[in-house]
C-alpha cells in the first residue's frame, strides 16, 4: 500500500501557507484598533510563522522524535535510524531526562537548532551518558551524526512518564516540533497510564504515529501482538502508519545491526498461506524506509497535521477571521445607530401653520392665471394699509404661536439626543468588543449633559423655515391632491377666484372690521383657498368649512397629514445631519472605517488564502500501510 497524496503537491502546499501568512501579516494590523487581539501570542499563530513557514521557506527536514516510558529502549532504536550509537542505550539506565538530536553533515547547525529548537539550551554532544544527568535547565544535546541522511533530524526524548514533571515539559515540546513520533512500546510499557496519555495528546495534535514493538520480535508474542495494537489504538486515539516490531538481541543492539520488522497495522503480517515467519514479518530498513520511501508523504502529513491545528475549530485562525467580521458588524451596528432615522419613534410637532399658509399660498397663486395674479398683486397694493393694521395684529399672535411651536420641537430634538445615546448606551451594553465598548461609554457619563446642550445649542441656530427641497415636496403632494381630488379642488379654487374679486369691496371695509372678511383682505395674494386649507390661521375658516361641506373637509385634512409627514421626515433629517457633523461626527468616521475591514482587500485576500489551504487538506488522502 502507498501513502500518497491526492490532489494536491507540495508546491500547492508551500503556495496556500506563504500566501496565508503574507495575508495575515497585512491584515492583523487592521484589526487591532477593533479591538481584536494580535494573534502573535496564540498557539496557532505561532505554529504557523515559527514552524510551518520556515519550514516551508527553506531547505524541507523530517524531524523524528523517538518517544517512549522508561526502559523502552527508545534510545536503541534512535540508533538504529541514525546508523550509530549516539544516545545511552543502557537497560539499567536511570532513564533518559534531556532530548538528545542528531544533525546531518554540512548542515548549518545554529541555524536548525534555532528554528526547531528555540526552547532549549543547545549543549554539545560530548558522551552517551550526558542527557540522563539532571538538571533544571531544558538543555537539547546534539551532534552531527555521520550516517543520518541530509534530510532527517532524529531526536531521542526524555521519558513520557517520568515522575519529574520537568521530564514530562520536555517530552512535550519535543512532540510539539516533531513531524513524526516513533512510539517505542514494551509488553510492559504499552498500557502505562501516562504513556497512553501522552500519545492522546498527539492524537489531538495532529500528529503521525509509528509504532515500533520492542524486544517483541518473539515466538511467544506472535499471537497477542494484535490484541495489544487493538487496545492500544482503543485508548489513545492512535491510527498508526505502520507498526514494527523488534527482536530481545543485545549482540545486535550493541552492533546497531537490530532488525526491525514490520508486523502490520494489525499484528497479523501478510496473510498469505505457506510462508514463512520471516516472510509474513519482513525486515525494514527503518532509515531508508523514512527518508526515502515515505519521506515526502510523512512531511506532508505532518505539515497537513500542524494546518489543521492552525485552522482548529474554536482557536485557529477561522476564528479569528470570524471575530474580525463579528467586531466590524457590531461598528457598522453603531454607525447605523448614529445615523438612524426609522429608529427613534418620535411624534414630531406639527408644521408651523405660518410656514404651511405661506407655501400653500404660494401654490395657490401659482395655478391662478395671469390675470388673476396681476389683480391680485394690484390688490395687495391697493389694501396695504388694511394689510399693515391687520398683519400687525395677526404677527403678534404668530410670535407667540411660534414660540410655543420651537418649544415643542425643541422638545423633540432633545427626545431625539436623548433616544440616540440610549441606544449608544445598550449596544454598550450588549457588544463584547472592548474598543467599541469604551468608545460608547465617552457618551454616557458627563458628556451627555454636553450632548444635550450642544442640541439645544444646534436647535437654536436652525429656524422653522422651508427651503427648495421641501417646497418641492409640499408642491408635489399639492398637486397629487388636486389631482386625485379634482371635485374638491375646483371647490375650493372657484371660492379663490370669487374671494379675489372681492377685493375691491373689502378695501373699502377692511379698516373697520377684524372679522372674517377683514381677514381674508389682510391675507393678501394667499386668498381664500390656502386659509380653508391650513384651517385656523385666522378665525372663521372653521365656519366656511362648515358651509363647504364635510367632504371637502375631510379631503382637506388627509392633505394636512401628507404635509406633515412630509414636514417631520425633512425637519428630523436636518436635525440628524447635523448631529452627525457636529456631536459625534468624529466617531461615526472612526465607526464606518472600521465597520469596512471585514470587507477590505485584505480580508478578502486571507479568507481566499485560507480556502485553498482548506481546499489542499481536504483534497489529500493519507493511508497507513
Amino acid at each position: 500500500m502507498t501513502n500518497t497524496p491526492e490532489f494536491a503537491t507540495m508546491d500547492d502546499l508551500v503556495r496556500s501557507v506563504l500566501w496565508l501568512d503574507r495575508s495575515l501579516d497585512l491584515l492583523y494590523p487592521m484589526a487591532v484598533p477593533m479591538g481584536v487581539d494580535s494573534p502573535a501570542n496564540t498557539e496557532w499563530y505561532s505554529l504557523l510563522r515559527k514552524k510551518l513557514v520556515p519550514q516551508l521557506s527553506r531547505r524541507s527536514h523530517l524531524v523524528v522524535a523517538v518517544t517512549g516510558g522508561t526502559n523502552t529502549g527508545k534510545s536503541v532504536i534512535f540508533n538504529q535510524l541514525a546508523g550509530e550509537k549516539a544516545s545511552a542505550a543502557d537497560a539499567n539506565a536511570a532513564g533518559t531526562k534531556h532530548p538528545v538530536c542528531l544533525l546531518p553533515p554540512g548542515c548549518d547547525a545554529g541555524e536548525l537548532l534555532r528554528q526547531y529548537f528555540a526552547t532549549f539550551e543547545h549543549c554539545p554532544w560530548q558522551q552517551a551518558s550526558d542527557p540522563l544527568e539532571a538538571a533544571p535547565e531544558h538543555r537539547l544535546y546534539w551532534n552531527i551524526g555521520q550516517n543520518v541522511p541530509g534530510r532527517l533530524l532524529l531526536v531521542d526524548t526524555p521519558d513520557v512518564d517520568s515522575d519529574v514533571e520537568v521530564n514530562w515539559e520536555r517530552a512535550r515540546s519535543i512532540r510539539h516540533v516533531a513531524d513524526l513520533l516513533i512510539a517505542v512500546l514494551t509488553s510492559q510499557k504499552y498500557n502505562d497510564a501516562a504513556v497512553k496519555q501522552y500519545f492522546r495528546e498527539a492524537v489531538e495534535s495532529g500528529k503521525p504515529v509509528l509504532i515500533v514493538w520492542n524486544m517483541a520480535y518473539e515466538e511467544q508474542y506472535l499471537k497477542v501482538w494484535p490484541e495489544w495494537i487493538a487496545q492500544f489504538r482503543a485508548e489513545t486515539g492512535v491510527v498508526p502508519l505502520a507498526v514494527f516490531a523488534t527482536p530481545h538481541n543485545r549482540d545486535a543492539v550493541d552492533d546497531v545491526t537490530l532488525e526491525v520488522r514490520d508486523i502490520g497495522l494489525d499484528g497479523r503480517g501478510e496473510t498469505a498461506d505457506d510462508i514463512s515467519t520471516d516472510t509474513r514479518f519482513p525486515v525494514v530498513p527503518l532509515q531508508k524506509y523514512l527518508n526515502e520511501i515515505r519521506f515526502d508523504e510523512l512531511k506532508m502529513q505532518a505539515l497537513i497535521g500542524a494546518l489543521r491545528r492552525v485552522d482548529a475549530e474554536h482557536e485557529g485562525v477561522g476564528n479569528y477571521l470570524q471575530k474580525i467580521k463579528t467586531a466590524a458588524h457590531d461598528f457598522d451596528a453603531a454607525a447605523q445607530t448614529l445615523r438612524g432615522r426609522e429608529h427613534f419613534d418620535i411624534d414630531w410637532p406639527a408644521i408651523p401653520k405660518a410656514m404651511l399658509a405661506d407655501e400653500i399660498g404660494r401654490w395657490c397663486n401659482s395655478k391662478r392665471s395671469d390675470l388673476l395674479q396681476n389683480v391680485s398683486t394690484a390688490y395687495d397694493t391697493v389694501l396695504r394699509p388694511v394689510q399693515w393694521a391687520w398683519g400687525g395684529l395677526r404677527n403678534r399672535l404668530a410670535s407667540k404661536q411660534q414660540k410655543a411651536e420651537q418649544k415643542e420641537e425643541l422638545a423633540a430634538v432633545m427626545q431625539l439626543v436623548e433616544k440616540t445615546i440610549d441606544q449608544l448606551k445598550l449596544l454598550g451594553m450588549k457588544t463584547s468588543n472592548g474598543v467599541l465598548r469604551d468608545e460608547l461609554n465617552r457618551y454616557l457619563g458627563e458628556q451627555r449633559k454636553e450632548l444635550l446642550a450642544a442640541g439645544e445649542r444646534i436647535h437654536a441656530q436652525i429656524p422653522p423655515k422651508t427651503d427648495a427641497y421641501m417646497r418641492g415636496e409640499v408642491y408635489a403632494i399639492l398637486n397629487h391632491w388636486a389631482e386625485e381630488n379634482p371635485t374638491q379642488w375646483q371647490t375650493l379654487h372657484r371660492i379663490d377666484v370669487a374671494a379675489l374679486g372681492t377685493h375691491a369691496v373689502l378695501s373699502l371695509g377692511a379698516l373697520a372690521t377684524c372679522g372674517v372678511m377683514g381677514g381674508i383682505a389682510a391675507f393678501g395674494t394667499a386668498g381664500l383657498a390656502p386659509l380653508l386649507m391650513t384651517g385656523g390661521i385666522v378665525g372663521g375658516s372653521e365656519a366656511v368649512l362648515k358651509i363647504l361641506g364635510e367632504e371637502v373637509r375631510m379631503k382637506i385634512a388627509e392633505l394636512k397629514v401628507a404635509i406633515q409627514q412630509k414636514y417631520a421626515s425633512w425637519r428630523k433629517g436636518i436635525f440628524l445631519e447635523r448631529f452627525e457633523s457636529e456631536l459625534w461626527g468624529a466617531m461615526l468616521r472612526k465607526f464606518d472605517h472600521l465597520a469596512v475591514v471585514a470587507e477590505s482587500k485584505e480580508y478578502i485576500d486571507t479568507m481566499d488564502a485560507l480556502e485553498s489551504v482548506r481546499s489542499i487538506m481536504a483534497g489529500v488522502n493519507f493511508q497507513s500501510r
